[in-house]
């Protein structure tokens, strides 16, 4: 995370889950607090970090940001109904600037 306050050009490729920089605080707490052996103060700590690590993609001058992401990132639950129709609607409004590029690979992509 340090590394993407300095970053000219940030690219994430994942299969499961959402990158960070682009997690509503929902999604954030449901992930931390999905294992038995998790912590509310660990949750919130996650929780009041992303905005300010999602801020880096909006500043000035911001990175160049390239999103891969698997169709089970979109599809995998991590929480309820209503924090995955958040988390779904959230990307869309970053991936609307010119400096952020996102790609979805669908299940169904010959390799």
């Amino acid at each position: 995370m340090d590394l993407e306050t300095d970053a000219s050009d940030i690219r994430r490729v994942r299969g499961e889950i959402m990158p960070g920089l682009l997690r509503t605080e929902a999604y954030i707490r449901a992930l931390e607090t999905s294992s038995p052996r998790a912590d509310d103060s660990d949750a919130d700590a996650a929780v009041s970090a992303g905005p300010e690590r999602q801020s880096i993609l909006t500043r000035s001058i911001p990175p160049s940001a390239s999103f891969v992401l698997s169709e089970s990132c979109l599809r995998r639950r991590i929480g309820g109904p209503g924090v995955m129709r958040r988390q779904l609607d959230h990307p869309y409004d970053p991936a609307l600037e010119d400096n952020i590029h996102m790609q979805v690979i669908p299940f169904d992509a010959q390799t």
